[in-house]
């Protein structure tokens, strides 16, 4: 299992994940704290209290605004066509004898991915089947936990899975035989390319922090 990996969703119309009530609230004790203690002489008080009013609600706003944009610029998922879904069953066995459901929930944050990362192709000669295949494993990753955007997440990819940070189908496609999901789901999970995509996961959501702050 990976860890680090956020498991909530971060849709911008669930405000609960943003905390919203949790802001309103704050923001209502502080506001009308301020005329009660102007009304009993606490002037100085009532001023500063004022004062983080305001800066509250210019970080609040910002923190909204900036997450909102973030969310609501949801790209059109590539459907994957059934040529390049026959491909992928070919390839990997667990395909044919896991729940069809599950399959097509596979296909579709594949589709998903392939809209959202931009990958970085060092070496000019990865085929674009090659790239499906590894947004297909990359959502296999990312399985467990609910969708989060990850809109120009920038991944390297390349034939040798010994760089860093670079995604490689080499050591995936001796592990492609696997009958059984869990047992291929956990191969994945212990190889070099979930540890590079975890890091490309993490300096992205890094990077979005420091645009926040």
């Amino acid at each position: 299992m990976i860890k680090d990996f956020p498991k909530e969703n971060h849709s911008s119309m669930n405000l609960l994940k943003h905390r919203f009530p949790l802001w309103i609230s704050v923001f209502f004790l502080l506001i009308f704290s301020i005329p009660f203690f102007a009304y009993f002489g606490f002037l100085q008080i009532a001023k500063i209290i004022g004062v983080i009013s305001l800066l509250l609600v210019i970080f609040a706003l910002r923190f909204w605004l900036i997450t909102s944009k973030r969310n609501s610029s949801k790209r059109e998922r590539f459907v994957l066509n059934r040529n390049q879904q026959f491909e992928l069953e070919r390839k990997y066995y667990f395909l044919k004898y896991i729940d069809p459901s599950l399959k097509q929930t596979l296909f579709h944050r594949t589709g998903l991915l392939l809209a959202e990362l931009i990958f970085m192709n060092e070496e000019k000669d990865i085929t674009s089947t090659e790239i499906i295949e590894i947004a297909f494993n990359c959502s296999i990753i990312l399985s467990d936990y609910d969708y989060q955007n990850f809109n120009d997440l920038k991944v390297t990819i390349g034939r040798s899975s010994n760089k860093e940070n670079q995604l490689s189908l080499s050591e995936i496609e001796s592990i492609q035989q696997r009958k059984k999901f869990s047992e291929y789901k956990s191969l994945l999970n212990e190889s070099i390319f979930t540890k590079n995509f975890q890091k490309n996961i993490q300096h992205y959501q890094t990077t979005f922090q420091q645009n926040m702050n």
